[in-house]
């Protein structure tokens, strides 16, 4: 999971990852906007999504039922992508997680690997759609395994204060 800054952060991310990683993910992405496109008659197909750029849908305010294509591609034993913030962020610090990854991480025991963008914001600012050059960075931090018993917001906390420590560290220049 990692932070949303941009509409580039799933390129950048491709180029981080190892290549058993980045052979098999799929990223999450807004129904809303990567799926359906302008009026309801006009729709993108999933399968060409998921097949061409690797996204699955997520409906946003969908609760756990936005959860049950994921569930079944870690069925599936792939890799997937969720940007915990719901959307890319927009201010300085990062957005509050919503609790998706780590309804997934619990329900299925698989770990969570954090990954800490920067850069990307300026590239590619919301809002716009010039690209801007400039560095990229990926900070892939260790994986977070869950103890059972574990409970969704303190998994969701341990996530975010993972992610945190990184951006406080970036946004005071270290």
């Amino acid at each position: 999971m990692g932070n949303h800054a941009s509409h580039l952060d799933q390129y950048a991310l491709l180029d981080a990852l190892p290549e058993r990683i980045r052979s098999n993910i799929y990223f999450g992405a807004a129904a809303d906007r990567w799926f359906l496109k302008g009026r309801k008659e006009i729709t993108l197909k999933p399968w060409y999504q998921s097949l061409v750029m690797g996204l699955y849908p997520i409906t946003r305010g969908g609760g756990s039922k936005a959860l049950e294509y994921p569930k079944w591609l870690l069925d599936q034993g792939c890799n997937m992508m969720i940007f915990p913030e719901g959307t890319r962020s927009r201010g300085k610090d990062l957005a509050k997680f919503k609790h998706g990854v780590s309804i997934l991480a619990l329900e299925k025991k698989v770990p969570v690997v954090p990954i800490y963008m920067t850069g990307l914001k300026a590239m590619r600012p919301p809002g716009t759609k010039k690209i801007n050059p400039g560095p990229v960075a990926s900070h892939i931090l260790d994986p977070i395994y869950f103890e059972d018993g574990t409970s969704v917001p303190d998994a969701t906390e341990q996530i975010f204060a993972s992610m945190n420590a990184v951006h406080q560290r970036v946004l005071a220049g270290g």
